[in-house]
């Protein structure tokens, strides 16, 4: 059992790890490039002083001998400039290939979710659900606007001005108080000067009772008979 795992071969890598992988191997070697071009200008730097050194104390023959070397530099600094610039140009194209990758992996999984969602949805129940919930919505707006019709009408016949000021004055006949002939609306009639007793005012607050109840039932009974 050793032996075979030993003996197996890697798994394989992806696209996706493959450019991630190169992409690596491309940015390491840029950076050895770097170094050792940085190396080079420091020699280039170095000969150039020697050489100028030696051309003062009129050493010819030697600063000569070191001019080949710096233009041998100079031209080996030419060269890690262009790798430098092919490495940075083949790091970039494998950037691109693994956010090109990407790209497809990303539309390949939202494909097959539409796929899914796709399967999962009928078209004609869709449609059936929308004209369920047309019709609903167009007999939930018929009810409310029929309990408005209901209300407006309850509180039509439930009486103007004229009406309370009617039932008003029965009930004070009842209880024994005259109103004055100046009445300036609705629970503002002026009492006369005559003098009611603890019991002829709860008889009145309870006629008043009774007749809210009757207007509410009759106002009810309205709305049931507007639904059926």
């Amino acid at each position: 059992m050793g032996k075979e795992q030993m003996g197996a071969s890697p798994p394989k890598l992806t696209p996706e790890e493959e450019a991630k992988q190169n992409k690596r191997v491309i940015d390491r070697a840029g950076r050895t490039v770097e170094r050792e071009r940085t190396k080079l200008q420091t020699t280039e730097k170095k000969l150039l002083a020697e050489i100028k050194t030696l051309a003062k104390n009129s050493k010819h023959s030697a600063a000569k001998i070191l001019m080949k070397d710096l233009v041998r530099t100079r031209h080996q600094i030419d060269v890690y400039y262009t790798m430098g610039s092919q490495l940075k140009a083949m790091s970039m194209k494998l950037g691109t290939i693994k956010a090109t990758a990407d790209i497809s992996t990303a539309l390949k999984l939202a494909t097959k979710t539409m796929t899914h969602v796709n399967e999962k949805m009928s078209i004609k129940e869709i449609q059936q659900v929308m004209k369920e919930f047309a019709k609903q919505q167009m007999k939930m707006e018929a009810g409310q606007d029929a309990m408005g019709e209901a209300i407006d009408a309850g509180m039509e016949d439930y009486g103007g001005e004229a009406d309370i000021d009617k039932a008003y004055q029965e009930v004070c006949e009842e209880v024994g108080i005259e109103l004055s002939a100046e009445v300036e609306g609705p629970g503002h009639g002026k009492l006369g000067t005559g003098k009611a007793k603890t019991e002829d005012v709860k008889g009145l607050e309870d006629r008043l009772s009774e007749l809210k109840k009757q207007s509410s039932i009759y106002l009810l009974n309205n709305i049931f008979a507007l639904h059926k």
